[in-house]
């Protein structure tokens, strides 16, 4: 099955873009340079226990938090003027999303060939001081961004899309070759050549009606929405980010009720590797369609 990769703008190494805004460890036509960034360290919380009959400690299950990026940043501008309306605009992107519970915005960066994001919020901002710096266009700003947890992701974003068979008869894995796996009425299966990454990452699913108590599963998940049923001109969209955990219909409705009870989207994640996932439901109409889409996961840059 062939996977779609969204096209990427061409920027040198060392840009870094937040809420549409840009800055660059270069010395280029970008205003606002990268004088120094500290990509801290994820904590590590562990679940050790002293051995209560012996030496040492038995270890436990360890996981871990979200590092925070410390950025120091300077204006590259002629005058005092120009360099605190560049600032105006990075202090306005760092301000953003702090209104919106549960939000994480993506922090995207160039190093090595690699464009990659982190998920988190801005957090600190130290602005300009009237200076001498500031005067001669040099402001200097401070910023740090904390990030929702370790993990890097491909800034393009990769999908599959699957059309389902009709609940009447069984089907095929396209393309056609040995050997053929017969599937059940009403089902239908994507093959991912290549997750990619080094790491599991969430996923994007989005059932297209029409159809009715649509499914998806794949190795070690499953998401199943059996009360629902969706016209042919209503999708819903299920989101298994730890920082968006939703099920929303196009029309914003909330139905993460729908869910089945055996659901558990805070552990549905893709496997790096060669992957499947299978789509079901009820679809007289042959019309029906289940899009996975997904960010293949890093454990660093």
């Amino acid at each position: 099955m062939p996977i779609d990769i969204e096209p990427i703008e061409a920027y040198r190494d060392g840009y870094f873009e937040l809420a549409g805004v840009g800055f660059s460890g270069y010395r280029d036509e970008i205003p606002l340079g990268v004088l120094g960034l500290d990509t801290g360290s994820a904590e590590v919380r562990d679940q050790d226990k002293p051995n209560p009959v012996g030496d040492g400690v038995l270890f436990g299950r360890d996981t871990l938090g979200g590092p925070t990026w410390a950025f120091d940043i300077n204006t590259d501008a002629p005058d005092a003027t120009s360099a605190l309306a560049h600032a105006s605009r990075l202090a306005t992107a760092w301000r953003s999303g702090r209104d919106q519970t549960g939000v994480a915005l993506p922090l995207t960066y160039h190093t090595g060939g690699r464009v990659r994001r982190v998920y988190g919020r801005p957090r600190r901002y130290s602005g300009p001081t009237p200076d001498l710096m500031t005067n001669k266009g040099k402001a200097r700003i401070t910023a740090d961004f904390q990030c929702v947890d370790h993990l890097h992701y491909d800034e393009a974003q990769r999908s599959v899309t699957v059309r389902l068979v009709t609940d009447t008869s069984g089907g095929w894995v396209l393309p056609d070759q040995w050997p053929i796996d017969t599937l059940a009425g009403g089902q239908r299966q994507g093959v991912i050549d290549d997750v990619g990454g080094d790491a599991t990452t969430p996923f994007r699913l989005q059932f297209t009606g029409p159809i009715s108590a649509p499914w998806a599963a794949g190795p070690g998940w499953r998401v199943e929405l059996p009360d629902l049923t969706l016209a042919y001109d209503q999708y819903v969209t299920v989101l298994t980010h730890p920082w968006a955990l939703t099920v929303t219909r196009n029309d914003g409705a909330n139905l993460a009720g729908a869910l089945s009870p055996r659901t558990r989207l805070l552990q549905a994640r893709m496997r790096p590797g060669k992957g499947e996932f299978t789509f079901g439901g009820i679809d007289p109409t042959n019309t029906a369609t289940c899009t996975l889409s997904w960010r293949p996961a890093w454990h660093g840059l």
